[in-house]
């Protein structure tokens, strides 16, 4: 669509367009001081603020005497009449659309096909509060929200360094949502920022919603259930995140923001680590770690143990294990499973039910429903306790909660048909799988194995503050 010298005809055009949409508004102005001058503000109601369209269009163009003299009044209202500090000349219909919906108010000025942007963004958004799934003990409270502009602010403020440089993008061909690309220039690798802005600018889909899009369709292996794209809601996070070299992308609409790449081990680290002393930092990342490997082998070596090998347990537990399960009619591989399943589903619905009600709900329905399949001899009381610690462990690491029911179900299977062979085989074809998997030319593993003097000290214990300073060269240039 080309824009019209007309001023009527240019109006006529966009109130055809947007006759459906009740929110964008149409504003009529002339010139007190010279009524042939003539324009039409376009803004989309809710997004600018009412006021800043009054003092920083209308009141100015109908209140300027000097405009009736000017050799180029397009220019000279630009320059000279509208109030904003962000004044811009549109001369593509797709810009003029994806400005008017960003909160910009359009400018027509009669005779001139060349309409004006005006930066009167007022947008409606929740304030900036903790995140509610990444609270911190000792940290700081706040947290993205879902305005670009404020997150990008938060980022900045953070980091007071010319060398944060913020690369913008507009994905989905119908949603144009806008993205910033955040990263900082001469710590992050040159080859790691020409390839997420490659894979950022190849992105082809109609709507970006969402950074989880995002992260899914620039995804280094897009069917491994492990994440090599990191999130999260806190500024002190993703700014931390960037001062090791990685990047981080931000979109409009959204209070996550992505950091890449993402190593395994980063599944283990909290930002609460550091804000504590480094004992206590260093005794809960070790629980992570136990935690982890419970959550996954523990019903399935549960399950090899009383099928296959037997002579493992002592004599005693076996007798209690095998009287507990005497009037079971399930195997004690279907249990597990039943049971594994109807987890899942509990906490699924905690999940989705009002959290007013929502913990209640999980915690009565388990401890009721436990007792109650105990009582009827559904389910065995060992079976019960295995697959609670096992919910409970996976807890721990949210952000692994999906990649470790699968590997949990899946040596589970496994197990149910060759034992302890089973668990062994399960463990080395993870293994196998994370070695396998490459983020921007580094190796998923890197972090796990200590690949330098004092590398260590941040891997499987949170060190002294002293000894945290060897740069991860695979990652950082340098400061």
């Amino acid at each position: 669509m080309n824009f019209s010298l007309n001023l009527q005809e240019n109006y006529e055009n966009f109130k055809q367009i947007f006759q459906d949409n009740c929110m964008v508004v149409f504003r009529y102005l002339e010139n007190s001081f010279a009524p042939h001058l003539k324009a039409v503000a376009i803004f989309a109601d809710g997004l600018v603020g009412a006021s800043l369209v009054n003092d920083y269009v209308v009141k100015p163009f109908i209140g300027s005497q000097p405009l009736q003299d000017a050799k180029n009044p397009l220019l000279f209202v630009k320059n000279s009449v509208l109030q904003s500090n962000d004044i811009v000349v549109v001369t593509d219909y797709e810009d003029c659309i994806k400005r008017l919906f960003s909160g910009d108010v359009i400018f027509f000025l009669d005779g001139y096909d060349t309409p004006l942007a005006v930066n009167a963004r007022f947008p409606a958004t929740r304030s900036i509060s903790e995140p509610e799934n990444e609270k911190s003990l000792k940290g700081p409270r706040e947290g993205f929200c879902e305005l670009i502009l404020f997150n990008t602010a938060l980022l900045m403020r953070r980091l007071k360094n010319d060398r944060l440089k913020l690369e913008s993008f507009t994905l989905g061909n119908r949603t144009k949502t806008p993205v910033v690309m955040a990263y900082l220039d001469g710590i992050c690798h040159e080859t790691l920022i020409c390839e997420t802005r490659k894979r950022l600018q190849q992105i082809n889909t109609d709507a970006i919603t969402d950074t989880n899009q995002i992260a899914e369709l620039i995804k280094a292996k897009p069917y491994s259930p492990f994440r090599t794209t990191g999130s999260s809601e806190r500024p002190d996070v993703v700014a931390n995140k960037l001062l090791e070299g990685r990047i981080a992308i931000i979109a409009d609409g959204t209070p996550q923001v992505i950091t890449l790449p993402f190593l395994f081990n980063e599944y283990f680290q909290s930002s609460d680590d550091y804000s504590i002393n480094f004992y206590f930092g260093t005794v809960s990342r070790l629980l992570r770690y136990l935690s982890f490997l419970i959550a996954i082998f523990l019903p399935a070596m549960y399950l090899a143990v009383v099928k296959f090998q037997k002579e493992i347990l002592p004599e005693k537990l076996l007798y209690s294990i095998s009287a507990a399960r005497m009037n079971v009619p399930l195997s004690a591989a279907m249990e597990l499973l039943v049971f594994l399943i109807f987890f899942e589903i509990l906490r699924e619905a905690s999940a989705r039910t009002p959290s007013v009600i929502g913990q209640t709900l999980s915690i009565a329905g388990a401890l009721i429903l436990g007792q109650t399949a105990v009582e009827a001899n559904f389910i065995s009381v060992p079976a019960i306790i295995i697959v609670a610690i096992s919910g409970l462990c996976s807890n721990v690491l949210p952000q692994m909660r999906g990649a470790m029911l699968l590997c949990r179900l899946g040596i589970l299977l496994v197990a149910s048909q060759i034992g302890i062979y089973g668990v062994i085989l399960g463990a080395l074809a993870i293994i196998i799988h994370l070695s396998d998997i490459t983020v921007s030319s580094t190796s998923y593993l890197n972090d796990m194995l200590p690949h330098s003097k004092g590398s260590w000290m941040d891997i499987y214990i949170r060190g002294p503050y002293r000894f945290l300073t060897q740069k991860k060269d695979y990652l950082s240039k340098g400061n």
